[in-house]
Order: structure tokens, then C-alpha cells, then sequence
């Protein structure tokens, strides 16, 4: 069998077919296994402006997690925007993008970790991996096996 920390449990927290929220994997421990379908779900909410707060009791984890989660996915910063704490109905994806941000979120699949990642316009040409895949690079340059 695989070691514990690489078993997968999927979660739902409401059996509602018309939820919006994706099936998220997670670990035994209850950790959210950050693939590309909930990596892409979480850049929809923070593209309509929700708070960290809200994002996390939606998917289930904590404020600090999910806005490491961005950082890690290259999400762009939202400072002195006005967050939304609540969805205006029962489906929060009904809310309206914000164009700056959505503007400012380029979608990108890194060409070492083969993960989904987001990048400003402007770095387009110079940025090729995600955050996870430079710091790949940086421990095999080290000599670093890990």
C-alpha cells in the first residue's frame, strides 16, 4: 500500500450535484492536495474579489492556506481592493470578475511540475516555470537530490 501521506480521500462538503465546488482530494491528515482543478477554482474565486477567509470556508481549509495557495500559484496581489466576505446568492462564480485582475492573470501549465500556474502580461517571455518548479531548478543546481 502507499505511504499515508500520499493516500487520497475525496471530499465534498455538501452532496448537492449543482454545487460549484470541485471534488477536492485530500490527504489522510485532511490537507488539501493542490492539483489543477482546485489550483484553477481557487484563481475563479480570487478573480471575483473574495477574501481569503471566505475561499477557505468554502473549501474547506484555513485563511492562511489559501493565500499561501495563490502565492504558490502566482495569483496576483489584491492590495487596497475591496474584498467580498459572502457570495450575493447560493453559487459564488455568479459574481462579477474583477477586469484588473482577471487582466492580470495569464494562465500557464510549468514545464517542469506540469502544474497550472498564473502569470502577470508582462512577464510572459521571461517566466517559464512555476514557483514549485524554480525552486526545482535552484536544488538541482545545488547539487541537492531533494
Amino acid at each position: 500500500p502507499p505511504p499515508p501521506h500520499n493516500s487520497v480521500i475525496q471530499s465534498r462538503p455538501y452532496s448537492n450535484p449543482n454545487d460549484p465546488r470541485p471534488a477536492i482530494s485530500r490527504t489522510r491528515a485532511g490537507r488539501i492536495i493542490w492539483d489543477d482543478t482546485v489550483t484553477l477554482h481557487l484563481a475563479e474565486l480570487w478573480k471575483r474579489l473574495y477574501s481569503p477567509k471566505y475561499i477557505a470556508d468554502y473549501l474547506g481549509t484555513r485563511p492562511g492556506t489559501v493565500s499561501m495557495a495563490a502565492r504558490r500559484a502566482g495569483l496576483p496581489s489584491r492590495a487596497g481592493m475591496t474584498l467580498l466576505k459572502a457570495a450575493p446568492g447560493n453559487n459564488p462564480l455568479a459574481a462579477p470578475e474583477n477586469a484588473t485582475i482577471a487582466a492580470q492573470m495569464v494562465k500557464r501549465i510549468c514545464a517542469i511540475t506540469q502544474n497550472v500556474f498564473f502569470l502577470h502580461p508582462k512577464n510572459i517571455r521571461r517566466q517559464h516555470y512555476s514557483m514549485l518548479g524554480q525552486m526545482i531548478l535552484a536544488r538541482r543546481a545545488a547539487g541537492s537530490v531533494h
